[in-house]
């Protein structure tokens, strides 16, 4: 991270979203028909994903497939007593049920909405984010204009890792409860590595222990970041 401005802060974003949409399915607030459907609609929109491309290189044997496996997953949901999705021309929008806006699941799950904009206003190249974030001012002309160069902040970063490790750390847990997985053997990792990066929250260094177990991870929060 030493060496990038930019970088760490786009890659920050995919886990964000990542572990966000790993809470929405494993949400323990709903039941597991619900859980059914929201892996239903996150099937649809990876579909729907597949079917832009397709249509974007003309790829009419790869839409027809598309379009059957939709039907195929629509079915499913059907059959399972969810309705039909479809706007007033009867055309599909969705599977099972709507899937949320990221902006959505990252603030009901990881309380992160301010930090997500900065993400991606970074990821989508915005000036005035990537100016504050990632660019130190080093002269002003007199015409007003500034020139500035590519600064890498390395107190904000290290919260950005802090913030990025706790979250990811949470959404790995919910998975491993989920399946049955060894849950002393996670918290063996997590002790070794959240001591080995002198993990930082909200000014406190934070120590794994055993004890904690699950009721520590599900607490955490994450640092709103504000520029």
């Amino acid at each position: 991270m030493s060496k990038f401005s930019i970088a760490p802060w786009v890659i920050a974003r995919a886990a964000f979203e990542a572990c966000a949409k790993i809470h929405w399915l494993l949400d323990s607030e709903v039941d597991v028909k619900k859980w059914v459907g929201r892996s239903l609609a996150l099937r649809f929109v990876a579909l729907r994903s597949q079917e832009k491309f397709a249509n974007a290189t003309e790829d009419k044997g790869t839409l027809s497939r598309i379009h059957m496996q939709m039907s195929k997953i629509e079915k499913v949901a059907v059959d399972l007593g969810y309705p039909l999705m479809q706007n007033d021309k009867g055309k599909r929008i969705g599977i099972a049920v709507p899937k949320p806006n990221m902006i959505d699941l990252m603030e009901k799950f990881l309380g992160a909405e301010r930090l997500y904009r900065i993400l991606s206003g970074i990821a989508h190249s915005d000036y005035e984010t990537l100016s504050q974030i990632s660019f130190v001012s080093v002269e002003e002309k007199q015409s007003g204009g500034v020139v500035k160069k590519r600064a890498i902040f390395n107190q904000i970063q290290k919260q950005l890792l802090d913030d990025v490790v706790i979250t990811f750390s949470r959404a790995v847990w919910l998975v491993v409860r989920y399946f049955g997985f060894n849950e002393a053997d996670l918290v063996s990792v997590f002790e070794n590595r959240f001591d080995g990066l002198d993990l930082v929250i909200a000014g406190c260094t934070l120590e794994f222990s055993r004890a904690y177990g699950s009721v520590l991870l599900t607490e955490l929060k994450i640092v709103n970041f504000s520029i």
